[in-house]
């Protein structure tokens, strides 16, 4: 791989055998920050003097596009938050000050419109020109699914809506670009249809949140359907964290060997893709195209390892300024360490979302980690909901969860008393309580799981 100062808006290297992979996945580390440094500035140049949303954020926080001149100085800048964009789009609609272009020059190359997906309160909306849509965002797509192991000739099933939720579309125009053929089964197929189809197609791969690929395995015996049998080289799971147990979960079901490949991404900068290598030992982030920073509750940046939540400035985003200085709500890690892989970039693990995570007398309790315990439990099902009661003396928490379908009703209560028994050990000696539903009550989820519940839902104890 040769090293030039290649850009992130130039061709990829076109050996015929590494077509979308570039040389700053491979770089020194010095190289890759001086890249970032470089682009950073510029970014937050480009900001500060074509969105007047972000130079009010400058000017109301004294800091000037100059003081920034390296990656360590990116705790500086104002930050990017969802709560104020959405603000600012009630105030200035529809983009809130937030585009660095006229809305009509972008409109006259050929827009691209697409909205968050709304799960954390009222979708977001965002506008780029066609240009910067192809030249940046389906590159970045190519590259994450061709680390993936996607390869021309391929087909993968793909669960994401084609509606104003962006994903799909850049799936959908990515795979057009790789000579990859995409069966389309996003929203308003039933899960009972998408397992006729991926039985009949045999595509390579397919392409959810990771409880839903566990959610087609449950329906999976109605339609007469064995997953393993399908013939999916590998599963790639977005939109959710893994836990190492789903993660086992999904392979086992579909029986993809290790192949269950971790995606993320976020709306608010399209282009900011990442996912595993074939190792599977952290997801790669594409630091040409955006740095990606873990930082602690006070601003400052965590050291590798630590936990904190991420924080990331998109440094190719033109057109809209919405991935500048952006925190994203995700709790996780980071490592500079070069993968076996041989590449060089950062990698992340993301354990939770921010607003998942409740505390609990003094314990942070993620839905990640409660999972984790259920499915390690072979006697029970894969839904469960939880209850974070905030009504009384002491706060308190309740796990519904199903038992497994043939389970006899006489293991009902041993079931029970052993899964609050393993997440009592889980929470250090926090008592948990817990009941089991009727297998079935609990749905699955089509989309992004919801687990918390702040009252009592309505439910039938099966005890």
């Amino acid at each position: 791989m040769r090293e030039t100062d290649q850009s992130a808006t130039d061709e990829p290297e076109t050996d015929g055998t590494a077509r979308w992979e570039w040389w700053p996945d491979y770089a020194p580390r010095e190289r890759i920050r001086s890249l970032q440094a470089s682009k950073l500035t510029r970014q937050a140049s480009r900001v500060y003097a074509n969105a007047p949303f972000w130079r009010r954020k400058f000017e109301q926080e004294g800091v000037t596009p100059e003081m920034i001149a390296s990656v360590d100085d990116a705790p500086d800048l104002p930050y990017g938050l969802k709560d104020e964009y959405r603000a600012a789009q009630r105030e200035h609609p529809p983009y809130g000050g937030l585009l660095c272009r006229p809305r009509e020059e972008i409109h006259a190359e050929g827009g691209f419109v697409w909205e968050s997906s709304g799960t954390t309160g009222t979708p977001l909306r965002f506008l780029c020109s066609q240009r910067e849509y192809y030249r940046t965002d389906v590159n970045a797509t190519c590259r994450i699914l061709w680390m993936a192991g996607l390869r021309p000739g391929d087909t993968v099933a793909m669960c994401w809506p084609l509606t104003l939720w962006a994903v799909g579309h850049g799936i959908i125009d990515a795979a057009r670009t790789m000579n990859v053929t995409v069966l389309p089964l996003g929203p308003s197929y039933s899960s009972e249809f998408r397992v006729k189809k991926l039985d009949q197609y045999r595509p390579a791969a397919l392409m959810t949140t990771p409880s839903y690929a566990l959610r087609l395995v449950e329906k999976s015996d109605a339609e007469d359907v064995d997953p393993a049998a399908v013939g999916l080289d590998r599963v790639i799971v977005s939109g959710e964290p893994l836990p190492e147990s789903t993660r086992e979960e999904i392979a086992a079901a579909w029986d993809v060997g290790d192949a269950v490949y971790n995606y993320y991404g976020f709306s608010e900068a399209f282009n900011c893709r990442s996912i595993e290598c074939e190792h599977h030992d952290g997801i790669h982030v594409l630091e040409d195209l955006y740095l990606c920073q873990v930082e602690r509750e006070d601003g400052t940046l965590a050291d590798e390892g630590e936990l904190g939540e991420l924080v990331v400035t998109a440094l190719e985003q033109r057109d809209i300024s919405t991935g500048f200085h952006f925190r994203t709500g995700d709790v996780g890690r980071y490592t500079d360490e070069a993968c076996a892989c041989g590449r060089t970039t950062r990698r992340i693990e993301i354990v939770s979302r921010k607003d998942d995570m409740r505390t609990i007398r003094g314990v942070n309790v993620f839905p990640q980690a409660i999972e984790s315990v259920v499915l390690d439990m072979t006697r029970l099902g894969n839904e469960f909901r939880l209850i974070h009661h905030t009504d009384r003396s002491l706060d308190g928490l309740t796990v519904l969860a199903e038992p497994a379908p043939d389970l006899d009703r006489t293991a009902y209560e041993p079931v029970r008393d052993e899964l609050s028994r393993r997440l009592e050990a889980a929470f250090g000696g926090m008592s948990v309580d817990v009941d089991l539903v009727a297998p079935g009550q609990l749905d699955g989820f089509d989309f992004k799981a919801a687990r918390w519940h702040e009252e009592d839902p309505d439910y039938d104890s099966a005890i």
